[in-house]
């Protein structure tokens, strides 16, 4: 599922309904995601509401003295940080064959 915009705006809010369409259709058991869709609502959204594991790095607020204060974003940290979760950060460099496709 995707969402065509006619210029660069915040999509964070998109992935709640993307990700459900594209379930709907096929299912999946992991979601990848850029820091752009940092945010508690969207890893509770993947793991509550479709039972799936998300990978989306904690992007720190430029506000924010600590990267993530919720419970889910502070788990990116551990599994995407350094030294992270090998498996993780493995999978989450597959990311690439996606915004290959985008900006194609």
């Amino acid at each position: 599922a995707q969402r065509v915009r006619p210029g660069p705006c915040g999509d964070f809010t998109d992935l709640p309904p993307l990700a459900s369409a594209a379930a709907a259709r096929i299912p999946f058991e992991q979601l990848l995601a850029d820091a752009g869709h940092d945010s508690e609502a969207n890893h509770r959204h993947c793991r509550e509401g479709l039972g799936v594991d998300s990978l989306i790095p904690a992007k720190k607020r430029s506000s924010a003295r600590v990267v993530a204060t919720t419970p889910l974003r502070q788990e990116m940290v551990r599994r995407l940080g350094k030294p992270g979760v090998e498996a993780d950060r493995i999978a989450y460099r597959q990311r690439w064959k996606v915004e290959t496709v985008m900006s194609v």
